[in-house]
């Protein structure tokens, strides 16, 4: 079974703070006597789950399309296991314990068990209170695991607003901060079920919505199991 990593855009959707959500505007409907059913939309570029690329903190990063569609395609995912509750930060260390798990991999989806509990029972505390990312964590995966393309967490953003200062040297320690630096895409507000594991991991597709010229945006990633054939997949 293909597994969906993405949650849907929506009017409810919780949001980093002091950004805005999204709005949905019914244009036509068939069930008012028009043709077809289509709305117009509202939303910035990371609501919901959203890959953040270089240029959302490096200034000399690469936009979301310039970047070669087959840096989206991820072999070698793996789900680590960080749990982590309100306000707390995953460090070098964190990372550190699951060195054997996260060497050769190209995708961590980190599972910290924040968003199945919270987002939809307390969005307010899962936008305002959530785990982040110790800056140790990113010079961690920089200078210890070289493989790592993409980091998916189920919190609203690598950012802790508790540790917004260390969540934003994170930023930039992943995605860069000088011309041709290495990178690492983080998605933010992923989809990481309890059950998500290996049987499900065989790749990890990852479509970012296509804003020309931007840093990133809202993203649907597919896990497929190793298990998929094209043509009769299961």
């Amino acid at each position: 079974m293909i597994r969906l990593l993405s949650h849907p855009l929506s009017p409810s959707t919780p949001t980093y703070p002091g950004t805005p959500g999204a709005t949905f505007t019914p244009a036509s409907r068939i069930a008012d006597g028009d043709v077809s059913n289509w709305l117009v939309f509202t939303t910035q570029n990371h609501a919901a789950t959203h890959v953040d690329g270089p240029w959302h903190f490096n200034p000399h990063g690469r936009r979301i399309t310039e970047i070669d569609p087959t840096e989206f395609l991820f072999t070698s995912p793996v789900v680590i296991d960080i749990p982590k509750g309100d306000d707390e930060v995953i460090t070098g260390d964190d990372f550190a314990a699951h060195a054997a798990e996260i060497a050769g991999s190209d995708m961590l989806l980190v599972r910290t068990g924040y968003g199945p509990r919270w987002r939809s029972t307390d969005p307010e505390r899962f936008r305002s209170h959530g785990p982040g990312f110790h800056s140790s964590a990113g010079e961690y995966l920089i200078r210890e695991q070289p493989s790592v393309r993409a980091v998916a967490m189920d919190f609203i953003s690598a950012a802790a607003q508790v540790a917004e200062a260390e969540g934003i040297e994170f930023h930039r320690t992943v995605l860069g901060r000088s011309p041709g630096d290495r990178y690492i895409f983080l998605v933010e507000d992923a989809r990481i079920d309890s059950d998500l594991g290996p049987a499900d991991l065989g790749f990890v597709v990852m479509a970012p919505l296509l804003l020309e010229g931007q840093d990133g945006g809202q993203v649907t990633m597919l896990a497929v199991p190793p298990s998929f054939a094209l043509g009769g997949g299961r």
